[in-house]
């Protein structure tokens, strides 16, 4: 049944007929299908599948090249022979939906799409902000990289909001490796937006002691009026260590915060800050 299902997708997309959002149902259909403990032999396999959606990704219907992207992103790795077809459609698609969709898809194959890297980072200047965002995410997932942070430090000074949270989320994950970011996640740290500036704080407390220039920006950020970015800026200070020593009078400040989960962060910063380095062999 479902692979008469995908034979009808296909042949309608040839035919030019456009089924619409019915191509979605019966394209995810056939490929979430394929993990079943007894598979139909007859199904199509990612070899088979991913040729067509490439295909499809021209179509003249919007609606069938976005089911052929969401359908790539449901593969995954398996996707990677359709990275140069997402990068083209990413860049060059009428409709935002689909370009967003080709961006997550990018995402979703992650490590193999570094091909991608310099089409995601044009991307982060799409018109449409879910565009940029889902290209901020794909960036991330593809890996650490020169260019990837690059890239996502740029859409830091993005005009949406959701946009440098979606940024200052992927250096977070990025860790260690995004330590060139630090002066523009420093800059951050004055973003209008509490929930930017707690991601920016969030970041800086995972790429650690390499976040030590931001110290200044951090400590004067202990003052900040929202709580959860307190809360955020007291754990960045812990994890830069002993090279946050000049932050200690503030954190010693927030030992009275009004937020019990302020104090206790303080508290604990306090103590990786002063913590003895540990006995090298």
């Amino acid at each position: 049944m479902l692979h008469r299902s995908w034979t009808r997708v296909r042949s309608a997309t040839r035919q030019g007929v456009a089924p619409g959002l019915l191509a979605v149902a019966l394209v995810l259909a056939a490929l979430t299908a394929r993990p079943l403990a007894q598979p139909d032999p007859e199904m199509p396999q990612a070899s088979t599948v991913v040729p067509e959606l490439v295909e499809a990704l021209d179509h003249q219907e919007p609606a069938i090249r976005w089911a052929a992207a969401r359908a790539l992103l449901s593969l995954g790795p398996e996707a990677a022979p359709a990275v140069p077809e997402l990068s083209r459609t990413l860049l060059d698609d009428d409709d935002p939906t689909v370009r967003w969709k080709s961006a997550e898809a990018l995402g979703a194959i992650g490590p193999a799409a570094a091909a991608a890297v310099p089409a995601l980072g044009r991307a982060l200047g799409d018109e449409d902000e879910r565009v940029r965002w889902k290209a901020a995410e794909a960036l991330c997932a593809v890996g650490p990289s020169t260019a990837v942070v690059q890239d996502l430090t740029q859409a830091l000074d993005d005009r949406d909001a959701r946009v440098r949270r979606r940024a200052a989320e992927a250096l977070c994950v990025i860790g260690p490796a995004a330590a060139d970011a630090v002066p523009r996640l420093a800059a951050t740290l004055d973003d209008g937006d509490p929930i930017v500036r707690w991601a920016a704080a969030d970041a800086l407390g995972a790429i650690g002691p390499g976040a030590a220039a931001a110290v200044p920006a951090l400590t004067a950020a202990l003052d900040d009026p929202n709580e959860t970015v307190r809360w955020a800026v007291a754990d960045a200070l812990g994890s830069v260590g002993t090279t946050a020593a000049p932050a200690l009078p503030a954190l010693r400040r927030r030992l009275a915060d009004p937020d019990a989960r302020v104090r206790w962060e303080a508290g604990y910063a306090i103590e990786r800050i002063q913590a003895p380095p540990t006995p090298s062999d």
